[in-house]
C-alpha cells in the first residue's frame, strides 16, 4: 500500500457562526472516514479584542488547542457557561451544546489556536 500526500491544506470551510471561512487542516473531505475535524485560525493575523465567531454551539464537543510557540505567550479569553483567560500552551474542552466563543487578547502571526470537533463525542438528547 503506498502513502497518500495531500497538498491542498487547508481548505476553507463556512462553519455556522463563524465571520468568515475557517481553514480546515484535517477532516474526512480529506481522509475518508477520519474520526474528527481540525480547524484552525491565526491568532496574530486576526488580532487583539477579536474573535473569529460570534457565541455559537456545536453538535460535538470541541477542543481547543493552543500549542507553545515560546514567547510572548498567545493568550485569549474563553467564554462558555464562564469566562477564562488561557494561555499557551493550554487544551481548552468545550462539552457539546455549550453556547461558546473566544477572543484574542495577544498573539503574534503564525500562532495558531486548533479547533478539533470530536463527532464521536455528541451531545446527549
Amino acid at each position: 500500500m503506498a502513502i497518500s500526500v495531500i497538498t491542498n491544506v487547508p481548505t476553507p470551510v463556512l462553519m455556522d457562526g463563524h465571520h468568515r471561512p475557517v481553514p480546515v487542516y484535517f477532516d474526512d473531505s480529506l481522509v475518508p472516514g477520519a474520526p474528527l475535524r481540525i480547524v484552525g485560525v491565526d491568532l496574530g493575523a486576526l488580532g487583539p479584542g477579536k474573535s473569529p465567531a460570534g457565541p455559537h454551539r456545536h453538535d460535538e464537543t470541541e477542543v481547543y488547542f493552543l500549542p507553545d510557540y515560546g514567547e510572548p505567550k498567545a493568550r485569549i479569553k474563553v467564554m462558555a457557561g464562564e469566562t477564562r483567560v488561557v494561555e499557551s500552551p493550554a487544551l481548552v474542552v468545550i462539552p457539546a451544546g455549550v453556547e461558546h466563543c473566544f477572543e484574542v487578547l495577544q498573539a503574534r502571526p503564525g500562532q495558531i489556536i486548533f479547533g478539533i470537533f470530536m463527532p464521536e463525542a455528541k451531545r446527549e438528547t
